[in-house]
């Protein structure tokens, strides 16, 4: 009976603490939206009493010195690759204001500046702003011996967005482990804060890029890098408090990964704004969507996505089909705005996925406006499809993909079990489990249903195990599970194919109904079709051996306090 009484007081009390966080971290936006801030207002960003809905691009953008002065620079992978095209102060500014006055052009009206400037630290731990020379060698310099040009410099660049008609999100440097880089970091978002305060053009600040791969990433020791969710809390805490302080009207955010994020950076305790996500891959994107709207408690938009696509072996015209089933994805399932990596092609290295994720390719010359303005280079069809595309009307239908639960298509093991809530006993809907081989090589996730149901597939033996959901702990452990083949009574594995298949290897082609032949794209009813997410149900639920995790359980957060 005590233990009942306990148990029971217990949930009450914890309750408390997470509605309390919630009605705590509720922010008044009165005076953002009386000064043109764009604001915050159920599951939407507003601006002046209108639904503001932030069509982004991924911009990289750089600083030069010449004759003194600090200026900024449209990336060395922009026009031409490895070169900065302008001449002299005016020439550098011109190829910068015709980038922006072309992303508007082509329909989006926020960026998010990247980069900054190649930001790192000196050997003193004060944080230092890569600046290129007029021949494209540069130099590093410290933040605090060129402090006021350099913020000038970024003046400028939001100076040029709002005159291209463009709100700007800034991505702030990464968290980092040693104190005197971190104080330095702080320092630097200190004064870039403090110079727009009043400036409502800058659409919010993102203060962490993708956590999930990056959060003490200078450490190699494992176990170094983790974090519990109680530590991210804390460290959120502390920008939410520089918010309030240097920056009270605008937006915080952060650009979290994969749902997986909800490990240790749990989007749906932390004390930001709005979420914005990272989602790539066809057979993912639909899926992870789904979860974002479904279980994260506040606005969201997707800050980045993309198909990479060179015209050869992904052509254009599917991409441009991404962009539109993307994009229509977004806003039926609730999404307040839509972004894409990025704005040109660059050159990174034999690195397919990351080099023609963009929206312009480096062939030929493109002229627009009063045909005096030059892009040295070729918008894709995704790029020319945009216009069109924002004028979608929302149907708001939002179900399941096909592959929700087993994203890559696996075919020879499924592992089943179930997640409840250790105090009450109910099933935990939209927890996020992850397995592992025994050498952490292969992995894959799955969610849990309505009734905390999971089912985890794959092509080899899963050991290790991780688990949590939103406003949940977390429990990580090894399990060794015992298989049945799903025919026979047989319980030692005949051969498993494609064992050591994993994300970067498996082409979505594989999984859908009818492949996306430049016929069938550029068809009649193409815009209003699905053809990139159209996967064929009967491939998702193949399995040689099945084994029983068992119950596992998981506690809600206990850390949190109504202050």
């Amino acid at each position: 009976m005590i233990k009942k009484l306990f148990v029971g007081i217990m949930i009450v009390i914890i309750s408390l603490f997470i509605s309390g966080c919630g009605e705590s971290n509720k922010k008044d936006y009165s005076a953002a939206k009386e000064k043109g801030f764009v604001y915050v207002e159920g599951n939407r960003f507003m601006q002046n009493d209108s639904v503001f809905f932030p069509v982004l691009i991924n911009y990289l953008v750089e600083f030069m010195k010449i004759e003194d002065q600090f200026i900024p620079v449209t990336n060395i992978q922009y026009d031409s690759t490895h070169k900065h095209e302008g001449v002299g102060i005016e020439g550098q500014l011109e190829r910068l204001n015709t980038h922006f006055k072309y992303i508007n052009h082509l329909g989006f009206n926020t960026i998010r500046l990247v980069g900054l400037g190649g930001q790192d630290y000196n050997e003193n731990g004060e944080f230092t702003m890569k600046c290129f020379n007029i021949d494209d060698s540069f130099n590093s310099y410290s933040y605090e011996e060129i402090k006021e040009q350099y913020k000038q410099a970024v003046v400028k660049i939001i100076e040029l967005a709002e005159a291209n008609d463009l709100r700007v999100m800034i991505l702030f440097p990464t968290h980092r482990l040693d104190e005197r880089q971190n104080e330095s970091r702080i320092a630097f978002i200190k004064d870039i804060m403090s110079l727009f305060k009043e400036n409502n053009t800058i659409f919010s600040y993102d203060f962490f890029n993708e956590p999930l791969y990056f959060d003490n990433s200078e450490n190699e020791d494992y176990k170094v890098r983790q974090r519990s969710k109680e530590s991210a809390f804390k460290v959120v805490n502390s920008w939410a408090d520089l918010m309030a302080k240097y920056a009270p009207n605008q937006l915080s955010t952060i650009g979290f990964g994969e749902p997986l994020e909800v490990f240790e950076w749990d989007p749906s305790i932390l004390p930001i704004d709005f979420v914005s996500f990272h989602t790539y891959h066809p057979l993912r994107v639909p899926n992870e969507i789904y979860w974002w709207s479904k279980y994260i408690n506040k606005p969201w938009m997707i800050t980045e996505t993309s198909l990479p696509a060179d015209n050869d072996s992904i052509s254009y015209l599917e991409q441009r089909q991404f962009m539109i089933e993307s994009y229509k994805r977004t806003v039926n399932c609730g999404g307040g705005g839509f972004g894409w990596w990025q704005y040109q092609d660059v050159d990174w290295g034999n690195n397919f996925e990351h080099n023609h994720t963009s929206l312009i390719d480096h062939t030929g010359i493109t002229y627009f406006e009063d045909s005096s303005e030059v892009i040295f280079g070729t918008p894709k069809d995704a790029a020319l499809v945009l216009k069109d595309l924002l004028k979608y009307i929302p149907t708001y239908e939002c179900e399941c993909a096909p592959n929700y639960y087993n994203m890559l298509g696996y075919k020879n093991i499924k592992i089943e079990g179930n997640i409840i809530n250790a105090y009450t006993g109910e099933p935990i809907e939209g927890a996020v489990i992850r397995g592992w081989t025994n050498y952490w090589r292969i992995a894959s996730n799955t969610f849990t249903n309505s009734k905390g149901e999971f089912n985890i597939f794959s092509n080899d033996e899963y050991i290790h195990f991780e688990i949590s959901a939103p406003g949940f702990t977390k429990i990580k452990f090894d399990q060794r599970i015992a298989y049945r083949h799903k025919d026979k009574n047989a319980s030692a594995f005949t051969t498993l194919y494609d064992k050591k298949l994993e994300y970067h290897d498996i082409h979505y082609y594989t999984y859908l109904k009818k492949q996306p032949t430049d016929s069938l794209l550029l068809a009649e009813g193409t815009f209003d079709s699905t053809i990139v997410f159209d996967f064929d149900p009967n491939l998702f639920n193949q399995f040689q051996f099945v084994g029983i995790m068992g119950t596992k359980m998981l506690y809600p957060l206990d850390f949190i306090v109504n202050e």
